[in-house]
């Protein structure tokens, strides 16, 4: 292989098939949609007159809506957008000798984060560190 190969994307292998671009696209816009929805209904809820209480489980939902959107779009849509110079072996004093490096997505990690909701795991974290301390 050579390096200027090696610095581009790889050919497609053909045993994968072709990623289903329109159902991904639609499943991420159908709960876009529906997290645009939960905002909406978030604001909703301090107008004047306010009275469904509906508008609360949507604007709950509208995180976890913007997250299903999102997961479809990095791990669905953008398949293989990073260069194969992104995965690289390199000395690792943890363990003692080389690994192997592979990047992981920054936009994938907040998005779990966002869909887990850090607030209820820290709050059971310390639960559980109260439990033991007793």
């Amino acid at each position: 292989m050579t390096s200027s190969s090696s610095e581009g994307q790889l050919p497609w292998p053909s045993q994968w098939g072709r990623p289903q671009r329109l159902k991904y696209t639609l499943v991420a816009a159908f709960f876009a949609f529906f997290g645009c929805v939960g905002g909406a209904a978030g604001v909703s809820i301090f107008l004047p007159g306010f009275n469904d209480d509906r508008a609360f489980i949507l604007a709950l939902a509208s995180p976890f809506c913007f997250g299903v959107a999102g997961i479809a779009i990095v791990t669905r849509l953008r398949v293989r957008s990073r260069p194969t110079t992104a995965v690289h072996s390199t000395s690792v004093s943890a363990v003692g000798g080389p690994a192997l490096v592979i990047p992981y997505s920054l936009a994938l990690g907040v998005i779990y984060w966002m869909i887990i909701d850090p607030g209820a795991s820290t709050t059971s974290c310390r639960g559980t560190a109260r439990y033991r301390s007793q």
